[in-house]
This record gives structure tokens, C-alpha cells and sequence, in this order.
């Protein structure tokens, strides 16, 4: 679930037990009722579709595993990840805090909570930390202000929050820093 596309396809109605989630029917609220709850924000504040009988709104972290339900109209996926996540969650302390607000001296861009937020994004799946004497290492991208953000499997797409500049192909002595 860590690439968008496949957080987004969730939303979409399943009839298989695609991505290992039960089958369910297609996000229940209305954009016109709820337009800050589109899909593709959802998504892009790093939640997938995991609805239930009891709660048919139901979206998950891909990163945490944080889940809230029970959206309301004025509800931002965004703003919800940040305050849901208890200053756990990656993802919300970078992206969506950069989409939402600054309201803190350690989720500054260059903190080292917010650099230890930017490196969790990478978790297991960057794919060169294994790598011997390669440069761009997650503890390098994340110290630089990228995160991990793949577009598409075995990507090595790392973006930057504040500039939106994202970058793949990574070689041996490409220096992030």
C-alpha cells in the first residue's frame, strides 16, 4: 500500500480480494456532500479503503495502520492523519503536515523529529539500503527532505514535500545531500 495508485484503487468497488482485502462496494460518501473526501486526497494523505459492516468509511495508514472512520463533511484526510497519529506516523508528520500547517518548532523541515519522520517513510521498501557505498541511502534522502514515494513496484522514487521535486534512477554516487 505504499505506492498511490494502489492505495487509490481501493476506493474503487472489489468483487476479488484484490491487494489481500476482503471485497467491498466503492467509497460511500458523496463528493458533492463531502468534496475534501475524494479518493485521490484520501489517498494522498496515505489512506486506503478497509471498510466494515459497522463502519462503511473506514480507511487505514499504510504506514501506521491507523484507522478512522466516521468521516464528517468538513472533515481534511489530511488534518485527520496529523491529528489521529499521536506524532507517530511518518507520513502524516511529513506530508500531510506539510499540506495542513506548521504549528510546532520540531516539525520544521529541518528537525531532526521531522528527519526521523521523513526516514520512516522509506521503512523496508527503499530498495539500495542494502547496497554497499551507495550514497543515496534512506538516512541520506531523509536528512536531504525527501521521502519515499514510489510510483510503481520496485520504484526508487524519493520526492521532495516542500519543493515538490521527485526523483528516480538512483546510481552508486548519486549524493542526495
Amino acid at each position: 500500500m505504499e505506492i498511490l495508485s494502489t492505495r487509490l484503487s481501493t476506493f474503487s468497488a472489489s468483487r476479488t480480494k484484490k491487494h489481500n482485502l476482503p471485497a467491498h462496494s466503492a467509497w460511500p460518501l458523496s463528493p458533492s456532500q463531502y468534496p475534501r473526501l475524494l479518493p485521490a486526497l484520501l489517498a494522498e494523505a496515505g489512506w486506503f479503503y478497509t471498510p466494515t459492516k459497522d463502519d462503511p468509511d473506514l480507511v487505514t495508514c499504510f504506514l501506521c495502520g491507523k484507522q478512522v472512520g466516521g468521516w464528517g463533511e468538513e472533515d481534511d484526510p489530511f488534518e485527520e492523519h496529523v491529528g489521529h497519529q499521536e506524532g507517530k506516523c511518518g507520513w502524516a508528520r511529513t506530508k500531510c503536515l506539510v499540506e495542513t500547517r506548521f504549528t510546532d518548532p520540531s516539525d520544521l523541515p529541518q528537525s531532526k523529529a521531522l528527519e526521523s519522520a521523513r526516514l520512516s517513510t522509506f521503512a523496508k521498501w527503499w530498495p539500495h539500503d542494502k547496497k554497499k557505498a551507495w550514497l543515496p541511502t534512506s538516512k541520506n534522502l531523509a536528512k536531504a527532505g525527501f521521502i519515499f514515494s514510489p510510483n510503481g513496484k520496485g520504484s526508487d522514487m524519493a520526492s521532495c514535500l516542500y519543493c515538490e521535486l521527485g526523483l528516480d534512477g538512483w546510481s552508486p554516487t548519486d549524493d542526495p545531500l
